[in-house]
């Protein structure tokens, strides 16, 4: 016969710590998750409407909010921030350079590499 208390009725092996998972618990758990993805999305649309719409730049021009965000972007290009040069690279659909190290390659292999990538 099963123990009562802090014990499973079923088989006897104690209970984990903490809130039991139930079709109840799982409920509550999914209504949290959703009003948090609906809050997340809601920040969303909010950010595209704004970027969409005419707003006021520090020196009063009024401008969209996507001239505006382009504007920062490249001031921080010109300014060295190299965030913003990798930002505004993505934005172009380029991907910087990548540093290659070659080392001990024979002319055939690199041959062969340049004719592959030049197919």
């Amino acid at each position: 016969m099963p123990k009562e208390g802090k014990f499973s009725p079923i088989n006897g092996q104690p209970l984990p710590r903490g809130k039991p998972f139930t079709s109840e618990t799982a409920r509550e758990a999914a209504r949290k998750s959703n009003a948090k993805q609906k809050a997340n999305a809601s920040i969303t649309e909010e950010f595209r409407k704004l970027v969409n719409e005419f707003q006021t730049d520090k020196k009063g021009n009024k401008m969209l909010g996507a001239e505006i965000l382009a504007k920062s972007l490249f001031q921080g290009c010109l300014n060295g921030n190299t965030k913003a040069m990798e930002l505004a690279i993505a934005l172009m659909g380029e991907k910087p350079a990548e540093k290659v190290i070659m080392a001990n390659v024979s002319q055939e292999d690199i041959d062969e590499i340049e004719r592959i990538m030049l197919e």
